[in-house]
């Protein structure tokens, strides 16, 4: 009789944990990759610019919130920028016609808006954010309230034709 009062209390807790599901979003940060300096680097220029009311175009911005580094949108943007590289070309469609949603779907990010912003030239950071901040719809996804993570990544080419393919990708998550 013991050993069935033991084999119910048992169940019951193994119950009632399997009832109480871990929110995906806890479980995604936790596993989040600190960045590295240069990456921190970059999510500093960008909060910088967030923090700043600014014009993007005819569009007014105000000061908005920060956002953080996600090492899945880093990966997404890694690949783009690679891929430009490797292809030697300019543009927000990949290589084999994938877009910025279709990059960061495959990372696994469970996302409810991206966004994404290309550069070519330059190898300095601060001269990418100039030039995005300058371009009326990149200047917007930099300022965009909706948006509360980014990862970027840059990929140096010396056979390539701008020698540098910069790819900032912003989202939220579902």
């Amino acid at each position: 009789m013991r050993l069935i009062a033991v084999l119910f209390v048992v169940l019951c807790f193994t119950a009632c944990d399997s009832l109480s599901p871990v929110d995906s979003t806890e479980e995604e940060q936790e596993k989040e990759e600190a960045p590295s300096p240069s990456e921190s680097h970059l999510v500093s220029l960008v909060n910088a610019a967030r923090t700043t009311a600014r014009s993007c175009g005819s569009s007014q911005h105000s000061a908005t919130s920060l956002v953080t580094w996600n090492s899945k949108l880093a990966q997404a943007a890694q690949s783009h920028s690679e891929d430009m590289a490797i292809g030697d070309f300019f543009s927000h469609t990949g290589s084999d016609g994938s877009t910025v949603a279709n990059r960061v779907t495959e990372t696994s990010y469970s996302w409810q808006t991206v966004g994404e912003n290309i550069y070519a030239g330059f190898t300095e950071a601060e001269r990418a954010m100039t030039a995005w901040l300058e371009s009326p719809g990149h200047c917007r996804n930099i300022m965009d309230p909706d948006f509360k993570e980014v990862g970027m990544a840059v990929v140096a080419s010396s056979t390539s034709t701008y020698n540098s393919y910069w790819t900032q990708v912003f989202g939220s998550r579902r």
